[in-house]
């Protein structure tokens, strides 16, 4: 290196400092392109001819090299208008270094034209506002086209330099030690491992810092490089500009004593209180965890927690250290390195880098959420649906087939707990940022579990470069923490698409959905039946068109029971143990949903069976009359006729949340008649249903005997309160005149009074009523038979069908007995004649039996001819006032025989008793196969 002794006439000329010495041998130098005074070749306008680049041309104590801007060449040559000139293109660059022991002072351009077009690139000094005077002290001095320049000739002064005395130095050990000093003193300084932290973009600004201090060595034109260990005594001269200390330029320092060693630069780190302090000027600083936020291309300010913050620069000054000029991009976390400087508005950072730090995501530290649980069933660490930020990406979970819980698993310590079904973690980039790494750390040992639909998951961690990114569990996950790194948004940013949603305006096209639909539900005047047993993981709903579940959603806290609620939720349609479910969805928090109070709920009511089909799945049914025995604590049969339905009042099965109870009634041995239940028809599985319990009482019978069948009510004494069970039962016909139903089953007949029956409908169910029994000879005595009936009291639960109306085949003498009383019984191969006065009409048969027809219903046309002999007549049996009748039920129940003649010859050759082919007996022969004594018989 150079040992030159002083540089004073430098600060002298750049910063007006005393004047500490003097400068002899002034020298004037003319490079004269007009009149080529140094016998260069000269080129033609239309050729590179005259090509100067590189080349360095000696003019006395000064020599001037002229560099190409890489495209164009520096040129020498010939212009018609203007005579032989120098031509310097924009980004070309030409100087002028003095001779050993020689100063430049000026440099003094003469031009053909009005303009010149530079910047000093080296060499520091002032130019004049016209561009055309330089004025300053320097070795060398080099200036940079901003344009094409045209030049004539160029004037040269240059100074020879007067060193001054040895004693004149003050002598230092720090870079504190010198920083104190007065400015223009002239110091000799020993560095002891002082280290180059930066090196500015002009190329002569040095950033040297010690243990004591830092300093900027200004216009050094060395080799030293950040990273540079420095060992050894320099002499230089101390000034300060704009607050900041600086040595003084290198072409006028001593470097023959300097030792030379490479290490990594340590910056000072700390928060942005700690490090802007006067004391840290020039030094090699770093901040971390701070929001950067941009202002234009070259600037920006960094804030931390605190509120405290520093403009962090990227400009157009020489002295700064960064290259990159549009590098700066906002960020919610970043660490910044750079050189602490000041400057008129106030101290800074010139930037060595700025890195955007991932934003941690950390499930071990309760903080994130506010909230933990200390084991796996602590309801305080539960995630339904939630969103979480920081640093600006958006971090949201989703309970799957179970919460999500931030708690303390087992032996992971705290983490978050993942359970699988639809997306279960989402995160979203901030505006301007894509993400480009997610590394997933996991709470124990086990498989990742986490599938998703972009980029690619390796070894824990997701790597694409997305706006967002949906994670669905496929297992149970434990994740300790996650770090997300992000990055500028290209444009090879992935987008990720918005969920498609399914409208659907009511619970049952809801559950028509299939299974892992998403779906905007409109629920309109919707009822909440019930919430599971803990309270939150399971809401039962139903509304006018069935019902289901809304399961592990942030919704749950909205929904009370027995209320009645409107409005829209997000949801995807699941089926677990044969229950359609409401899951949530990461659109969910835009549900919107008013309540109000209801008394009640809708009901379906009727019978075990009647209740117990799909259509009633997760709705409230009511069921009367049955009984329950329990067959635990928590479980038992519902029982009603043949049908019976478990009761469950426990706790969860296979996925299976259920209805929350005082459990009093339930309870091993407990047995219960006639109870009125209500419930939630669920699905226990796929096959079977039971019922989670809303309510459920015994209440005392209303009834004195309870019967089965109607024989048996027949033969309970008079006025007694019977409850009486129906089985296929049939009602034969009505009688307007006594308001009465002729009602039969597989025992017996009955008449039933007092409620709206239909004829030729089969009954199921039971009737509640009194028994009566009415002497039906109203002349003779003793009596002839008796009435049977129920007069019904109270409301029944019955089920009515349409059911054919086929009579019992019997002979006039089977019929006339008192156990047919009301029954629908069909007579074969009878004649018909009048007697007394028209009204009734004797049957006579082919064994000479008799028995009474009389139209008592009044379901014959008014015209209505009888026959004179009937094939077939079915009507009901009833005692009236002296003898049995057959009452047709209809004209269509008498068919007429035209087979008289036959039938009288043949009825006398029966003796043994006849059937037809069906095995039905015959009063006689008749057209057709007879069987007679095991043998066929065939009358035409």
């Amino acid at each position: 290196m150079k040992r030159i002794s002083t540089f004073w006439l430098v600060l002298c000329a750049l910063l007006a400092l005393p004047f500490s010495g003097s400068a002899q041998g002034v020298t004037k130098t003319l490079f004269d392109f007009q009149q080529n005074n140094l016998g260069l070749t000269v080129g033609t306008s239309a050729s590179q001819d005259g090509n100067l680049s590189g080349r360095d041309i000696v003019n006395g104590d000064v020599t001037m090299r002229a560099t190409s801007s890489g495209t164009m060449h520096a040129r020498y040559y010939y212009l018609a208008s203007r005579g032989n000139q120098l031509q310097v293109i924009k980004d070309g660059r030409l100087r002028f270094t003095a001779a050993e022991g020689k100063v430049i002072t000026k440099v003094e351009f003469v031009l053909s034209t009005t303009q010149i077009h530079w910047s000093v690139d080296l060499g520091g000094g002032t130019l004049s506002a016209d561009m055309k005077t330089w004025e300053g002290a320097a070795t060398s001095v080099r200036f940079l086209g901003t344009g094409t320049n045209y030049i004539d000739s160029i004037y040269v002064t240059t100074a020879t330099v007067v060193t001054p005395q040895a004693d004149q130095f003050t002598e230092v050990s720090s870079l504190a030690e010198l920083n104190a000093l007065a400015d223009g003193t002239l110091a000799r300084l020993t560095l002891s491992n002082a280290q180059v932290t930066a090196r500015g973009i002009d190329g002569w600004t040095v950033y040297v810092q010690d243990a004591t201090a830092a300093a900027h060595f200004y216009l050094m034109d060395d080799d030293l490089q950040a990273g540079d260990v420095l060992n050894g005594t320099i002499e230089v001269t101390k000034y300060t500009q704009t607050g900041n200390p600086r040595i003084g330029p290198a072409e006028y320092t001593t470097f023959d004593g300097l030792t030379v060693t490479k290490a990594e630069a340590e910056p000072l780190a700390g928060s942005i209180a700690d490090i802007k302090t006067a004391a840290n000027l020039n030094r090699l600083v770093k901040i971390s965890g701070v929001k950067f936020d941009v202002e234009s291309k070259t600037k920006g300010t960094a804030t931390d927690a605190e509120g405290n913050s520093i403009v962090v620069f990227n400009g157009t000054s020489g002295m700064s250290p960064y290259a990159i000029k549009e590098d700066l991009s906002s960020c919610a976390k970043a660490t910044i390195v750079g050189i602490l400087y000041n400057v008129s508005a106030g101290l800074q950072i010139y930037p060595l880098s700025i890195e955007e730090e991932p934003t941690v995501f950390d499930f071990s530290n309760s903080t994130l959420c506010g909230y933990a649980g200390t084991a796996l069933t602590d309801t305080k660490g539960y995630i339904y649906n939630e969103v979480f930020t920081v640093d600006g990406v958006a971090m949201q979970v989703l309970a799957g087939s179970a919460p999500s819980r931030l708690t303390y698993a087992n032996n992971r310590d705290t983490c978050l707990v993942m359970y699988k079904d639809y997306p279960s973690l989402k995160f979203t980039a901030p505006a301007g940022k894509a993400i480009t790494k997610i590394e997933f750390t996991q709470a124990g040992s086990g498989n990742l579990n986490l599938t998703t639909d972009n980029g690619t998951v390796s070894d824990h961690t997701w790597q694409g470069n997305a706006d967002g990114v949906r994670f669905l569990a496929s297992g149970t996950v434990y994740l300790k923490n996650a770090v997300v790194t992000l990055a500028n948004k290209g444009d090879d940013t992935y987008a990720l698409p918005d969920i498609e949603y399914t409208e659907v305006s009511n619970i049952a096209a809801f559950n028509a959905l299939q299974d892992g639909t998403y779906a905007k539900l409109t629920l309109t005047d919707a009822e909440v039946i019930g919430k599971s047993a803990d309270g939150y993981s399971t809401v039962f709903i139903q509304d006018a068109t069935g019902g289901a579940w809304i399961q592990y959603t942030s919704l749950n806290d909205q929904l009370t029971e027995q209320t009645k609620v409107s409005g829209t939720v997000y949801a995807a349609k699941r089926v677990a143990s044969g229950n359609p479910q409401l899951k949530e969805t990461e659109a969910t928090p835009a549900s919107e949903l008013t309540a109000a109070a209801i008394s009640d709920y809708a009901t379906v009511e009727g019978t075990i069976a009647q209740v117990n089909v799909a259509a009633n799945l997760n709705k409230v049914v009511r069921i009367t009359g049955a009984s329950f025995v329990a067959t635990s604590a928590t479980a038992g049969t519902l029982k009603l006729g043949d049908d019976e339905i478990t009761v469950n009042n426990g706790t969860a099965t296979a996925n299976q949340q259920l209805h929350k109870i005082d459990a009093t009634w339930v309870k091993e041995e407990t047995k219960m008649e006639n109870v009125t239940i209500v419930a939630i028809l669920v699905a226990a599985s796929a096959t079977k249903n039971q019922l989670l319990p809303i309510s459920m009482e015994e209440v005392a019978a209303p009834f004195d005997v309870e019967v089965a069948s109607i024989a048996e009510f027949n033969a309970v004494e008079d006025g007694k309160l019977v409850k009486l069970s129906l089985n296929n039962a049939r009602v034969n016909a009505y009688n307007d005149l006594q308001n009465a139903y002729y009602v039969e089953d597989a025992t017996a007949a009955t008449v039933i009074k007092g409620v709206n029956l239909t004829a030729g409908t089969a009954l199921n169910g039971y009737l509640l009523g009194t028994k009566a029994t009415e002497d039906v000879d109203y002349v003779n005595t003793p009596s002839q038979g008796y009435e049977y009936s129920m007069t019904v009291t109270d409301a029944s639960n019955i089920v009515a069908t349409a059911t054919e109306l086929v009579g019992t085949p019997m002979t006039i003498a089977e019929a006339c007995a008192q156990a047919t009383y009301g029954k629908l019984v069909t007579l074969s191969n009878v004649a018909i004649a009048p007697i007394g006065n028209g009204r009734n009409l004797m049957l006579t048969d082919a064994e000479g039996n008799t028995m009474k027809t009389r139209d008592l219903l009044g379901v014959l046309p008014f015209d209505y001819e009888w026959p004179a002999n009937a094939k077939t007549i079915t009507g009901v049996v009833l005692y009236y006032m002296t003898g049995w009748f057959l009452i047709p039920i209809s004209a269509s129940a008498i068919v007429e025989d035209t087979t008289v003649g036959v039938r009288a010859a043949t009825v006398q050759t029966a003796a043994a008793p006849v059937y037809n082919i069906q095995g039905i007996r015959q009063s006689s022969l008749h057209k057709g196969i007879n069987i007679v004594g095991g043998k066929k018989i065939a009358v035409k």
